[in-house]
């Protein structure tokens, strides 16, 4: 509203509707229809309405989705009409703070609110298991930018991820908030030194000061139908989670993953079920960076 100052003077206002939120049945119980939603309410409450002065999101929810909703952070409009009615009346305010979705007895500090905008690198991604981490407000961060080798597989000349200074740092030092597509040698929650550029908004990239004890490893795969398969299954069961984005490349279009390891999961297990998925066909993996080699040696 800073944007609007004489918005107030006027009995109405502008709101979204959620019109449509299905998942196919062939991958239903994936929890894809949180981070659908998710990221659907992410992109309006970050992106449409501050441009457009929307206040509100609404949704005609069909009653067996209501408790869905209600967990999302909508209210219901508390009329006996309405709680009558097939497909009951429910909004969010664009200042509520609202929770993660479907998953409450997840990670408690992940929050997939705030998403980044939907073309990082000129792709369009199917979802993203978004890593942003509770009150992160994602149009508000800085991002660091990585200088990658335009003449490598992926054909970018750089890419950039979000951060957040680190506290004290003097904007020096910052911790990396999402996982990378094509850079190597960092993961989710490090540390990396960066210095800014003109925008300010930018910072270059200088070298990494601390790991946040994350591994990431790329996985390039023909379609989505492999998620459904015991290999990710499995490792979605161990605590990895993966951002996702579609790539046309010289043997045709393929969905890439940059998937998170956490510091909590065994990286041997993991890396041993990536490396047998790429022997059974499923994917190609790449190591961007991981902790596998030190924690082997540390057990040895």
């Amino acid at each position: 509203m800073a944007t609007a100052p004489y918005a107030e003077q006027y009995n109405i206002s502008t709101l979204l509707r959620i019109a449509r939120l299905a998942i196919d049945r062939r991958y239903q119980g994936f929890d894809l229809g949180s981070k659908l939603f998710d990221l659907s309410l992410g992109i309006a409450k970050g992106t449409v309405c501050p441009a457009v002065g929307c206040r509100f999101v609404v949704v005609d929810s069909k009653k067996s989705a209501v408790g869905f909703y209600l967990k999302a952070g909508f209210t219901m409009l508390d009329t006996e009409a309405n709680r009558n009615r097939t497909d009951p009346f429910l909004w969010t305010c664009k200042k509520k703070r609202l929770t993660n979705s479907a998953s409450p007895a997840h990670d408690p500090i992940v929050e997939r609110i705030d998403v980044e905008p939907p073309s990082r690198l000129g792709f369009l991604p199917i979802f993203r298991d978004l890593h942003f981490r509770e009150g992160a407000r994602v149009e508000s961060k800085p991002k660091v930018l990585f200088p990658l080798d335009p003449e490598d597989w992926h054909g970018h000349a750089s890419e950039t991820l979000w951060a957040e200074p680190v506290e004290g740092s003097e904007w020096t030092r910052f911790r990396l908030l999402n996982s990378p597509y094509f850079v190597t040698g960092v993961s989710f929650r490090d540390i990396v030194i960066a210095v800014p550029r003109a925008d300010g908004h930018v910072f270059d990239f200088k070298g990494l000061a601390r790991s946040g004890g994350h591994s990431t490893y790329m996985l390039l795969i023909d379609g989505e139908e492999v998620l459904a398969g015991s290999d990710w299954r499995l490792l979605k069961a161990m605590g990895c989670s993966y951002e996702s984005m579609h790539m046309d490349l010289n043997v045709g279009r393929k969905l890439l993953l940059s998937v998170d390891i956490p510091d909590n999961v065994d990286i041997a297990a993991a890396h041993a079920i990536i490396a047998a998925g790429e022997s059974k066909g499923f994917w190609l993996y790449q190591i961007g960076s991981t902790t596998f080699e030190e924690k082997t040696r540390l057990l040895s």
